[in-house]
């Protein structure tokens, strides 16, 4: 019952102090059941929550590399890359880019994007394969 009433529970804003603790909640349930559609939107509310409260630290640069973590796995490429790119420009406020962390982020990012990449061109492939299969066919191949 308790847990059917904190996912029904909706954050008020994200300056308020006790959306903080709803969406920690939820995520925390959403991670538990690993329902990924819970967790995507549990974590980008957090994201958000930490980045109006306390804009550049690393805190919501962690919490925006974690959104896109739970983006990626979801397949949500696009979001996922945002939320990296958003985490990396935080972190590299706070750190020389060569740092751990930054470098750790950047290179999620380029995952994320290279996914995007191949994903885009999946269907291109697939035609081109069929196409030299198709002429290798009536070569006699």
């Amino acid at each position: 019952m308790l847990r059917n009433s904190i996912s029904q529970l909706r954050p008020i804003h994200p300056h308020h102090h006790l959306t903080l603790r709803v969406l920690e909640l939820q995520r925390w349930l959403a991670d538990l059941d690993d329902d990924e559609a819970a967790l995507a939107e549990a974590s980008t509310g957090l994201a958000e929550c930490h980045a109006a409260l306390v804009q550049w630290d690393l805190v919501p640069a962690s919490r925006f590399e974690y959104l896109g973590d739970v983006l990626l796995r979801a397949g949500q490429l696009v979001n996922a890359a945002a939320a990296y790119r958003r985490a990396l420009q935080m972190m590299c406020v706070l750190q020389h880019p060569d740092e751990p962390y930054p470098r750790l982020c950047a290179r999620k990012l380029r995952k994320a994007e290279v996914s995007r990449c191949h994903e885009l061109h999946r269907p291109l492939r697939r035609r081109l394969h069929g196409k030299r299969r198709s002429a290798a066919r009536r070569e006699g191949i």
